[in-house]
């Protein structure tokens, strides 16, 4: 098999990367971070709150394998198998045209979009010069909110320049209705001694935030489905921070922007392909709806059900 002439990076998605303080995983699947998380609850992941004083020493040390965390508890989408199918299929060598972009998924996407172009321009020299391909790029490969750290670094940041393509795999690039029900709803898993509440640091994450629908999702406050931001002003939240949510939007906003604005530029669309893998027909949370009972997710949007990977 000849060797793929590009640099190929895998981007996971949110809780994707093993986190760490210091030399110590606080987010992983070893044996040392499920003891202490055994041991210690909610309390031993304290230090991911975006407010907790050390919340800035945490830093992403590898993507997560395949592996399940805590039995009965939570069950992360690992990378061993991608990696290993990208590596075989196309021939990547790790360290020359393979890599792999561990982030601190809790953070705002435009900070590891930043990172993640630093890294792309150094991996992307190093791959030109040892290859002797001049015109090498970058092929991104991103699962869910991998999909828009890159695409924010492609067309905000300009990195289009420099990548041929960018695949996003179940990336929620119009937002999913998994955080807005994480945020209003929050997040307990088990029972007994090892049951914990999770919702003070997930709401506490404006990457979570940046995972909200940017459509007309919410029905039953106005007499059409409206948006997040109008349903908050008209007092339909209990946990939703204005703040953040406007942070969020603005972070969509800006993502449309610029690339309804590289449209224009000549070489773009020549140059530069966005190709989302889409799942279909699984029942995929639609909108939320207000009723007496509260906030219910539902799988429809004004009447239409529609259907999609069970996430997006």
């Amino acid at each position: 098999m000849s060797q793929f002439s590009d640099l190929v990076i895998l981007v996971p998605g949110i809780m994707g990367s093993a986190l760490a303080v210091g030399d110590k995983e606080v987010w992983a699947p070893n044996a040392s971070a499920l003891w202490t998380f055994v041991k210690s609850g909610a309390s031993s992941l304290e230090v991911l709150h975006t407010g907790h004083p050390q919340s800035k020493l945490v830093r992403a040390t590898r993507l997560m394998p395949d592996a399940t965390l805590v039995p009965g508890l939570f069950k992360i989408d690992g990378y061993t198998k991608a990696a290993e199918t990208l590596r075989q299929k196309l021939a990547l060598l790790d360290g020359q045209n393979y890599r792999e972009f561990p982030y601190d998924w809790r953070l705002d996407n435009r900070i590891n979009a930043q990172a993640l172009g630093e890294s792309t321009l150094e991996w992307l020299d190093h791959w030109r010069a040892s290859s002797g391909n001049p015109d090498a790029k970058v092929s991104f490969v991103c699962h869910s909110m991998g999909g828009l750290v890159a695409r924010h670094f492609t067309d905000v940041l300009e990195g289009w320049k420099v990548t041929r393509r960018l695949v996003t795999i179940g990336t929620p690039h119009r937002g999913s209705l998994n955080a807005l029900r994480f945020i209003e709803h929050g997040m307990k898993k088990g029972i007994g001694p090892l049951g914990i509440d999770l919702s003070p640091i997930l709401r506490s994450l404006p990457s979570l935030y940046q995972l909200l629908p940017t459509y007309a999702c919410v029905q039953g406050v106005q007499g059409a489905a409206v948006k997040i931001s109008d349903a908050i002003d008209a007092g339909a939240f209990q946990h939703m921070d204005r703040t953040m949510a406007q942070h969020a939007a603005d972070f969509h906003a800006t993502l449309k922007a610029a690339a309804e604005s590289n449209l224009q530029i000549a070489g773009y669309a020549d140059s530069f392909a966005l190709i989302p893998v889409v799942g279909v027909e699984q029942p995929t949370s639609q909108s939320a709806l207000f009723a007496a009972g509260g906030l219910q997710v539902v799988d429809y949007l004004e009447g239409e059900f529609y259907k999609g990977d069970g996430t997006v």
